[in-house]
């Protein structure tokens, strides 16, 4: 009985051993075309990249990218009271192409309506993709796309002058005391 038990669990080992376990066969990089510092009315791009990791010889097929015209989800690819939606461009034809190397996909551009420096992911985009058979989706987009109002000028000035009187007065303060 003992023998049986042990020539069946090496058994299903040796299956478990040939089944791949990685999931997420590529990389989506979501990446802003300049500075994520923007002023209400400005415009602001997005690069999506796909790089298809381990995806073997026959690349990887875009199903369909999730774009926010698309009323399903509108509300996950951006902060609504941040930006708003002005178009998607595809970089490539989703119809008939299949990525094999790293490359841009598809550009996004939204319009700033009022940035606020929050810590949150204001845009992401998901994709849908087929490694041979197997359909999967994925998101692109994380915490460091947060755009964030310009500081302005007479902040910065009056941020400089109070940083140089304070050294200043500390100077003063230092040689009083010394005498």
């Amino acid at each position: 009985m003992l023998r049986h038990i042990i020539s069946i669990s090496l058994a299903m080992t040796a299956c478990a051993s040939l089944i791949p376990t990685k999931a997420n066969a590529i990389s989506l990089t979501l990446t802003p075309l300049g500075s994520l510092q923007r002023n209400p009315g400005d415009r602001i791009e997005f690069v999506l990249e796909l790089d298809p990791q381990d995806a073997g010889l026959f690349g990887v097929e875009i199903q369909k990218i999730h774009e926010p015209e698309d009323l399903d989800f509108i509300r996950g690819l951006y902060d609504s009271n941040e930006l708003s939606f002005a178009e998607a461009i595809p970089l490539i034809n989703i119809a008939e192409e299949r990525v094999t190397r790293p490359r841009d996909i598809a550009v996004f551009i939204f319009n700033v309506i009022n940035p606020i420096k929050d810590g949150g992911n204001d845009v992401w985009v998901r994709v849908d993709y087929r490694i041979g058979s197997l359909t999967v989706y994925d998101y692109a987009g994380d915490s460091t796309l947060d755009v964030e109002p310009v500081p302005e000028p007479v902040t910065i000035f009056g941020t400089a002058t109070a940083l140089g009187c304070g050294a200043l007065f500390k100077r003063k303060s230092s040689k009083k005391t010394a005498s």
